[in-house]
């Protein structure tokens, strides 16, 4: 491998400038979600589902997967953070469907 094989991603929201490609894997710090995170995976992939990384391994400190070519979203949409939202506007799943 060389050092043209390692490159950082951008973008991201829990590990800016920690996550990286290389070669055909990505590395990136694991948490206690990560082998949540890795079952769930299996299972998308497993069911035919839209493209997910394949998950290749983790330990203590850094999870791998496969390298899925692609953009990642902006990490956040504008709206749930605004603030101008209603009391009105933010009914209750029960209460919005009737429920009682």
């Amino acid at each position: 491998m060389t050092d043209a094989d390692d490159e950082v991603l951008a973008g991201g929201v829990a590990h800016p400038g920690a996550v990286r490609r290389i070669g055909d894997e990505v590395e990136r710090p694991s948490g206690t979600h990560t082998a949540a995170v890795h079952a769930l995976f299996r299972h998308v992939r497993a069911g035919g589902g839209p493209i997910v990384p394949a998950p290749l391994a983790f330990d203590d400190a850094y999870e791998w997967l496969s390298f899925e070519p692609g953009d990642v979203p902006p990490p956040f949409p504008e709206w749930p953070s605004q603030r101008h939202l209603s009391r009105e506007r933010r009914v209750s799943p029960a209460r919005g469907s009737g429920a009682a």
